[in-house]
């Protein structure tokens, strides 16, 4: 009667959540939400990235908000993820990059 008690524990082992499987992206996926990629979307904005996790997964709407952007993407990630926060531009801040073509 031993024996149950090890398979049980096998099978709970294999029951477990895998939360980094969730992480890994098919073959030539390329991410779209980085911030050079976002930024020149936006030239009358000013935008700036935010790196966050599971255990705080509103960390950046919270960081967003209290800094006046809004969000404008979110990085594909289960456990880890960016997200890209845009704001409109002020006389305060730097000028636009020009256009790349």
């Amino acid at each position: 009667m031993k024996r149950p008690a090890l398979v049980l524990a096998s099978l709970a082992l294999f029951a477990l959540p895998s939360s980094a499987s969730a992480d890994i992206v098919e073959p030539g996926f390329v991410e779209s939400c980085t911030l050079a990629i976002v930024q020149p979307a936006h030239p009358n904005e000013v935008c700036m990235a935010c790196d966050t996790f599971h255990g705080a997964p509103t960390r950046c709407d919270e960081q967003f908000a209290a800094e006046g952007y809004t969000q404008a993407c979110r990085s594909r990630g289960a456990s880890v993820w960016s997200q890209i926060g845009c704001r409109a531009r002020t006389p305060e801040d730097p000028p636009a990059p020009p256009p790349t073509a």
